[in-house]
């Protein structure tokens, strides 16, 4: 469903006559039109009206989760030369809050972008110039000044339907389009404009865009069914005869997706409990027994469910892949990788921020206040991020260093810390935990790295420091976005008592010679079988190419850490893994490495559980995981076997048994 916004019956009158849009007259406080496809509001001029009308309609008619709104009209701005052109607003700020709204822009637009302002009233041309000259000034934390040069434009309504439509559509799914109409205006002109003379030309070229959105949200994964009515009227029936309880129904629900997705026959087998049941007494103890024997079988069919070994990954190998300006015809309708970026207002003339600005000169740059407002807004869809990721750049504050987590690795290292100069990583890998950890999947990069340096600097007089410096990102993927890994480098050969890990899988072979090296800045390669890379480890170099890379950092003299993390289960795993370790000592020496790494997949109880919402359709997040203090992985058993079956390959090839190091759950 479209839902179509409007403040005029006049911007309203083409539209309602392109669709055939008949008049719905059960609503109270609005004016709707609709037909099969498409819902029109006319919601009367200022905010409120506006807020109301869209709550009314969103109540009564409340959209599906690829459903999109969008909001057409006229609206004024300053510059004259504007008049007559359509754009598409990347903010939308509410003139007596100031509270702004940034909608996600991940599709490519038909238009340009500018700001927009919700106002109170209409604005006259002198009114409308102030207005702008005081929107346009920021004060700089510093008590600077600094102007905002984007376009801004002016109208009545956008913010009250920002704040409706908020509650029911994710941000990428709002669309706000104005036209500008005059440069400022009193009541006695009002008549003079013609909306939607004004508006016409540009209907056809909205519609198509809305319409190719449409199209791409219907056919997600994640906006998919995932089990069949048939299924879950079985599980119904499931329910009701074994008296599950609330957390057993969702034990359930969670094995019947894991199932379906690997296309295992759950009805038959949930038919057959079903048919057996018969004589079996009701309660939950019962209950619980049924659901145990259903995972068990559900379990030996997953082993049927292997994964093809003998081919290499087709993943691309060229080291900025991941930030390709190339159109495919899957990704026709999306923007290219940061086409936006959001720029902290205090940071504008950073000369790092200059620097790559310049680099994306095709960008759309948009100020912002701070980075949370882009990055930490409700409602986002962060699997659909991935497709069209826009940075953030930003300055950190507060506390940059922090002691290690429990569930990264410390090498044997007693004062362990962990610090990251940007959040989210350029890769898709299906298991990561920054999709449960963080809102977004846009790339936020802290350029304040001299900060960084301060704090470690002070923190280093009492005593030595082991950092993990690129864990929630991968910076050495980013060496082409910003000079970050250098300066690491840099700064790790100035301080005898600091040892820094860079973790990556990275293959930027290029990047590494700009590093300055170190025998304390440990580059450590995360390395999967080709199926691995091939099914979850998406936009990833190959193994091969990582494995290039990671001869290069050691024939360059630096010390290089191969981590096998996390290993991941499937049938034919031990197939995998040892084909992935015979090409890895095509490539190395077993004492030519620093050390190993091995750790199972694992990850905390409330990450997992987003990212189960917003990956629905990966087998691999929905496999029926054990729960230990808060942290799902594979059960004791299975964890211990594949760490225990890498471990005795690794010893196999000649690694020395002191230099591997295996991840414990009580680390």
């Amino acid at each position: 469903m479209l839902y179509l916004i409007t403040a005029l019956y006049a911007e309203a009158k083409p539209i309602i006559t392109h669709f055939s849009l008949k008049k719905n007259t059960q609503y109270i406080h609005s004016t709707v039109y609709e037909n099969e496809r498409v819902t029109l509001l006319i919601t009367g001029v200022g905010k409120l009206s506006a807020a109301i009308a869209l709550t009314e309609l969103l109540t009564q008619k409340p959209p599906a989760k690829h459903d999109i709104v969008c909001n057409i009209g006229i609206a004024a701005c300053a510059e004259k030369e504007k008049q007559n052109q359509l754009f598409l607003c990347h903010s939308i700020t509410d003139a007596s809050t100031e509270r702004t709204f940034y909608p996600d822009l991940l599709f490519l637009a038909p238009c340009q972008t500018a700001s927009l302002i919700t106002v109170d009233r209409v604005l006259t041309a002198e009114q409308l110039t102030e207005q702008n000259n005081v929107a346009s000034v920021t004060l700089s934390k510093d008590g600077t000044t600094s102007t905002d040069k984007s376009l801004i434009l002016y109208d009545m309504e956008a913010y009250g339907i920002c704040q409706a439509a908020l509650r029911h559509f994710t941000c990428e799914r709002m669309f706000f389009f104005k036209v500008v109409s005059d440069a400022g205006i009193s009541k006695e002109q009002t008549p003079s404009i013609q909306p939607d003379t004004i508006l016409a030309p540009y209907y056809p070229f909205i519609f198509s865009f809305l319409e190719k959105i449409e199209d791409a949200l219907r056919t997600r994964p994640e906006n998919t069914t995932l089990l069949s009515a048939q299924t879950v009227s079985l599980a119904e029936q499931f329910t009701e005869r074994f008296s599950l309880s609330v957390s057993m129904q969702n034990q359930l629900k969670q094995l019947l997706i894991y199932g379906s997705l690997l296309s295992i026959p759950v009805d038959s087998m949930l038919q057959q409990q079903l048919e057996n049941a018969e004589l079996l007494p009701n309660g939950k103890k019962e209950g619980k027994r049924q659901l145990a024997f259903f995972q068990q079988n559900l379990m030996n069919f997953s082993e049927t469910h292997t994964l093809p070994v003998h081919q290499p990954s087709t993943n691309n190998d060229n080291i900025s892949h991941c930030f390709t300006n190339e159109r495919t015809e899957r990704h026709a309708t999306y923007n290219t990788t940061f086409s936006t970026i959001y720029i902290e207002k205090d940071l504008e003339q950073h000369p790092l921020v200059q620097e790559i600005t310049t680099r994306f000169s095709t960008s759309n740059l948009i100020p912002i206040s701070h980075y949370k407002d882009v990055f930490n807004r409700s409602h986002q869809n962060s699997t659909l991020q991935k497709e069209a990721p826009a940075l953030i750049l930003a300055a950190k504050h507060g506390t940059l260093l922090y002691p290690g987590a429990a569930v990264c690795q410390s090498f044997g290292n007693t004062h362990f810390y962990y610090t990251s100069c940007s959040m989210n990583c350029p890769y898709d890998c299906e298991y990561c935990y920054l999709q449960g950890m963080y809102p977004s999947s846009h790339l936020v990069l802290f350029i304040n790295v001299e900060d960084y340096f301060t704090e470690l600097t002070e923190l280093l007089q009492k005593h030595p420091v082991y950092l993990c410096a690129s864990y929630d990102t991968d910076l050495l993927a980013l060496s082409h976005l910003s000079h970050l890994a250098v300066k690491w480098s840099q700064f790790v050969k100035e301080q005898p008592d600091l040892t820094v890990e860079l973790r990556t899988k990275s293959a930027n072979l290029a990047a590494l010679r700009t590093l300055t090296v170190s025998d304390r800045l440990i580059l450590a390669w995360t390395l999967s079988p080709d199926c691995v890379i091939e099914n979850w480890e998406h936009k990833t170099p190959s193994l091969t190419a990582r494995l290039k890379t990671a001869r290069l950092a050691k024939d360059l003299g630096f010390p290089v850490r191969l981590c096998f993390d996390p290993l991941l289960y499937f049938p034919n795993y031990k197939e995998a893994y040892e084909m992935m370790l015979t090409q890895v000592f095509t490539y190395f020496k077993p004492e030519e490495l620093y050390d190993v790494s091995l750790g199972v997949f694992r990850c905390s109880k409330d990450f997992i559980k987003l990212m189960r919402k917003n990956r629905p359709a990966s087998a691999l997040l929905q496999y029926p995981y054990e729960n230990e203090n808060g942290v799902y992985h594979y059960g004791t058993a299975r964890s211990e076997e594949l760490l225990q079956t890498l471990k005795t390959m690794l010893l196999s090839y000649g690694v020395k048994e002191e230099k591997i190091f295996l991840w414990e759950s009580n680390e």
